[in-house]
């Protein structure tokens, strides 16, 4: 005896409220098949979403940004480098130091760093002191935890996020600006 094989495909479809449903059993394999393969298939349709979604900024573009920032700075004295050398002497060393979105705080070039004790540091350049001073409000009115303090010298603003409270974390924060200070006074 010989066995057909049998492949039923059941469609069930509401049709509105009431409880009318079509039903199609359809014992042929190959039409199945047919059917089953000339529908849009899962990497199809999500290439056509992909294509057709709106992309974030690529993390080149990001890098071009980055590249942009850093090749428009002035190289006026004192420069975040410069400044940065001056905390490592003050024992006040900054770890995984990072180049930062400059336009983000209205800057030409910004650059961060993370304390021993874990505040954040962050040392944007600007165009001129103008520019600096006009970016310094705007900036102090974005930034509006307790545990921050911005600071501008000249065309340069340092901003300390503590990562704690208390006298040490503190004393740590005053230090950083004291020594901001001390390097921009000496140019």
């Amino acid at each position: 005896m010989r066995y057909t094989p049998i492949v039923p495909l059941i469609l069930l479809s509401a049709c509105g409220k009431g409880s009318e449903t079509a039903v199609e059993v359809r014992n042929d394999p190959a039409s199945v098949v047919a059917e089953v393969l000339s529908e849009p298939q899962p990497d199809t349709v999500m290439a056509q979403l992909d294509t057709e979604a709106p992309k974030p900024a690529p993390t080149a573009a990001m890098g071009g940004a980055f590249t942009q920032e850093a090749n428009a700075r002035t190289h006026e004295k004192p420069e975040a480098e410069e400044v940065f050398a001056a905390f490592t002497d003050a024992k006040l060393p900054l770890s995984e130091i990072k180049q930062g979105l400059g336009s983000t705080s209205f800057a030409q070039y910004c650059v961060f760093g993370t304390s021993a004790v874990g505040a954040r540091v962050v040392l944007c350049e600007y165009q001129d002191v103008v520019a600096a001073t006009a970016a310094l409000p705007k900036v102090r009115a974005l930034l509006t935890d307790q545990r921050r303090r911005v600071e501008a010298h000249g065309r340069l603003m340092l901003t300390v996020l503590l990562a704690g409270d208390g006298p040490d974390a503190e004393r740590e924060r005053d230090a950083f600006f004291a020594t901001f200070a001390s390097v921009y006074a000496a140019h």
